[in-house]
């Protein structure tokens, strides 16, 4: 039961630090005005939506 626990603990570690890396240039926001404008290309503005800074249109 222990082994079976530590297993659980250190994939959970593995999974998290894997996600962590993969979201490279996510920036979090909790209003639009957190989120830097230079970012996006030139029709996309950058918006914050559900807690990150995404490109999308005006």
């Amino acid at each position: 039961m222990a082994r079976v626990l530590k297993f659980i603990y250190t994939l959970i570690i593995f999974v998290s630090l894997i996600i962590l890396v993969s979201s490279k240039d996510q920036v979090l926001c909790v209003t639009d005005k957190e989120c830097r404008h230079n970012t996006c290309d030139s029709p996309f503005v950058s918006k914050c939506r559900m807690f990150f800074c995404l490109c999308g249109l005006a």
